[in-house]
């Protein structure tokens, strides 16, 4: 009998080694955790050091869709006039690989306040939900909406300050939010568009 508790002790010693990194920051306010940078740079195996204005690690979060376990935030919120906020999202499995990563602007003149993830039975899918405000003269966008769905992101919806839907701005590539789909003309727009996915 001890020497079944001494091996399911080692056992279970050992599980917890094999734990990624990503399962200790899951939650967690990344810009007030000390040495969060660092940890998440190890596990994304990014060696850069950051530059004031770059996107920073602010949320790892766990989700159980598909291969797909982690999923994580870097944001850098609007630090200057004229300036854009901005953003980095990886999806990781459950050894911490990396199966996808998207860089992409969160508002030009638009400050990034906070982020969440949250399921919406609607799209059975996980949302990445964006908060955000105007800055002198920017545009009115309070929510933004990323879906999660087969190892992709989506933004799926933008709201203003009331929670109304919104349109994204297309005149100026430094004013358009969020990720371009995989679609190079109208034909292949439209069948995104008409999609179940």
């Amino acid at each position: 009998m001890k020497l079944h508790a001494a091996a399911m002790l080692l056992i279970g010693s050992a599980l917890y080694a094999q734990i990624p990194e990503l399962d200790r920051l899951v939650g967690k306010d990344l810009w007030k955790e000390p040495g969060a940078r660092e940890r998440v740079n190890a596990v994304l195996g990014e060696a850069h050091a950051w530059k004031l204005g770059e996107p920073e690690p602010w949320h790892v979060w766990k989700t159980s869709s598909g291969a797909l376990q982690y999923v994580v935030l870097l944001g850098a919120s609007l630090f200057e006039i004229p300036g854009e906020s901005s953003a980095r999202v990886y999806f990781l499995d459950a050894a911490g690989k990396t199966i996808n990563a998207w860089s992409f602007l969160v508002g030009y003149r638009i400050k990034l306040n906070e982020a969440s993830i949250e399921f919406s039975r609607a799209l059975a899918s996980d949302l990445i939900v964006l908060s955000t405000a105007p800055v002198i003269k920017g545009l009115d966008i309070g929510r933004e909406y990323y879906a999660i769905s087969h190892d992709r992101l989506r933004l799926v919806r933008l709201e203003n300050s009331d929670g109304r839907a919104t349109q994204n701005e297309y005149i100026n590539g430094n004013w358009e939010i969020g990720v371009v789909p995989d679609a190079t003309s109208a034909d292949q727009f439209a069948s995104l568009l008409e999609s179940k996915d």
